[in-house]
Order: structure tokens, then sequence, then C-alpha cells
């Protein structure tokens, strides 16, 4: 039997996802994601609400007198109890931007739907019940019903900017005249995606996700991040290591991650005390941005500063050799002086 496709980079279940989809699927955490986001802060779903699902999906098909597998792993699946209906909730995590995405989730939920009709099928097999000659073709009763199932796609790079809906990926010109009969023929098939740094309102989220997308939403500008962190010191201790670690990996902090885990057993002291030297890290950063202002601003007031010195000194993060900088910037007589002495 020979395997078609398995699940594609980029999201596959390396370390670094293996342990943000350690925190994300987590009953409390998940039912968190989808009221934050799908509910819009409304606590519609409660922990005790959701099944975990096995995450694979596949169907065996036959060409060309060969039998061939077509598979997908979703990051996170969970059968959530409404009531009076069930609905299956999948979770993709991306850190950069999938261009094929809503192929991708349009695949793995018709695999989804596959296997319920299948499972259906299976069970009216087992109970050797006999289907009407009209039911026969399909397997399955005219009554059977099959749960929703709805994706959500969980970003945290910079700004998505890839397609949110199949109609989107289509190679067709909106002025083509012909279009407009097709118009409410082509499919549209939206996927939900969840930008964290388009996230306007974090108080939405009650759980650890509050702090983490919080802190992944200022991971562009250290001194906002350094501010947030600060401001809510205690409560990011607080996090268990596995949430400390999702975030150390969605902060982009692989190489301490990778440090906490090789070999490391003590994480929870470890792991605060990353956060603690990110703090620092912002902190510092925070100094020496103030540094070199400071020595631009003295510069100014000498002359014109080469372009290539400006930047250069924006870019200097050690906070010692800005010091230094500063201190010939005060000294100096003329910009060449304090060239001279770099």
């Amino acid at each position: 039997m020979e395997t078609l496709s398995k699940k594609e980079g980029g999201t596959g279940l390396g370390k670094k996802n293996l342990i943000v989809n350690q925190m994300l699927e987590r009953k409390e955490n998940f039912a968190d994601l989808i009221n934050g986001t799908i509910y819009e802060g409304c606590q519609i779903l409660r922990a005790d609400m959701l099944e975990k699902q096995s995450c694979h999906s596949g169907v065996i098909y036959e060409e060309e007198g060969s039998k061939r597998v077509l598979e997908r792993d979703a990051d996170i699946r969970m059968k959530a109890d409404m009531g009076t209906y069930s609905l299956i909730w999948t979770n993709e995590t991306q850190a950069k931007v999938h261009y094929a995405m809503p192929v991708r989730v349009m695949l793995q939920d018709a695999l989804e739907y596959v296997k319920q009709v299948q499972e259906l099928e299976k069970k009216h097999k087992d109970l050797r019940e006999k289907l009407r000659e009209d039911e026969f073709l399909s397997g399955i009763r005219k009554e059977d019903r099959i749960s929703p199932v709805i994706t959500t796609v969980l970003y945290c790079g910079t700004e998505w900017d890839g397609s949110k809906s199949l109609r989107e990926m289509f190679e067709v010109d909106e002025r083509d005249e012909s279009l407009k009969v097709l118009e409410k023929y082509l499919p549209e098939y939206r996927i939900h995606v969840v930008d964290v740094s388009q996230i306007e309102d974090m108080s939405v989220f009650k759980s650890c996700l509050q702090h983490i997308f919080s802190m992944v939403k200022y991971n562009s500008d250290k001194k906002e991040l350094y501010e947030y962190m600060k401001a809510n010191r205690e409560e990011i201790r607080k996090m268990d290591h596995v949430e400390q670690l999702a975030a150390l990996v969605l902060l982009g902090e692989q190489k301490r991650v990778q440090k906490l885990m090789d070999g490391n057993e003590e994480w929870e002291g470890d792991v605060c005390k990353a956060i603690d030297d990110l703090i620092e890290d912002g902190r510092a950063e925070g100094r020496a941005e103030g540094r070199a202002e400071s020595i631009l601003e003295l510069l100014g007031e000498l002359g014109s500063i080469p372009a290539e010195i400006t930047m250069r000194i924006r870019k200097e993060e050690n906070v010692e050799v800005l010091r230094e900088w500063l201190k010939l910037a005060a000294r100096a007589n003329n910009v060449q002086q304090f060239l001279s002495c770099m």
C-alpha cells in the first residue's frame, strides 16, 4: 500500500510545535481559545464539554490497480458536547504563513467528514441492519447525521497576508463579465485565521493565553514587551513550565528552549529564570535605545551625521559600548573627532 501524503512541514510535530500543542490541548486552554476567538469572549465552551479526538484522518483508495492512502494530521482535535448537538473543533498552529491553507484545511476537514460517514456505515454493518435500496449506495441511512467540523488557524507570526478562502486562491479576473454568471457557483470555503498580532482586546481570554498572546503581540517591539512583562511579572511566573515554555517558543526564544530541554530536569526554576532573563533583555534594550538617541542628539548639535553611522549606533545593543560612545559624543568638538574615536 502506498502512502500518498503525510502532514507537511512547517507545523509538523517537532519539539517546537509539540510544546505549543501540549499547552493548547489542555482542555481549559483550548476552551479559552475557542471562547476568546469564535465566541468573542462569551464563556460558551467549558473544559468538561470537551473530549480529545485522534488527530489523524485518512482514506484508502485505489488508483491504477494499487491501493493508496491519503492522510492528514491536525495539530489538535476536540469533540464538544453542546447538549443538543456535537461539534468537532480542530486547530492548526502556524508560526509562518501557509499560502495554501484554505486547500489544506478543506482537505483535512473533508477527511474528518469521510471518517464520520465510515463510522456510521460500520455501525450499521456491525448491527446487521438492513438498508433500503436507496441507502445501500452510501451505506448510511437517510436520517443519519454527522457533526460539523470547525477549524481555527492560530497564527503567531507577523501579520497574515495569505488567502483566507478558497475563492481568493482562484486564478480569475473579477472584471470579466462572464464571471458574474459563475458567481453563485464558485465555492468560498473560508478559513478562520486567528492572527494574534491583530487581537485588540486580550481580556477575552481568561487562561494563560491572555499573557502568552499579549507577549506574542508585543514581541515586535522589545520595549513594549518589556513593559508588559514587567507589569505582569508575577502572573507570568505563576504559569507552569509547559505554559512558560510555550510562551518562550512563540516569542522566538528557541535557543533558550533547546538549552532547557537538553538534559536539564529542573525546568520550572530554569523557565522562570529564562522569563526573567527576557525581561532583563528588554530592560537592557530600552536602556540601549535611550543611549543611542542621546548620542545622536549630541552629535546632531555638532554637525551632519553619516547615514551609516546613524544606523550603526541605532543597531548597537551592547549597553557598555553605547555608554562609551555617549561619553565620546559629550566630549567631542565635531562629528569627525567622534568618528575617529569610535
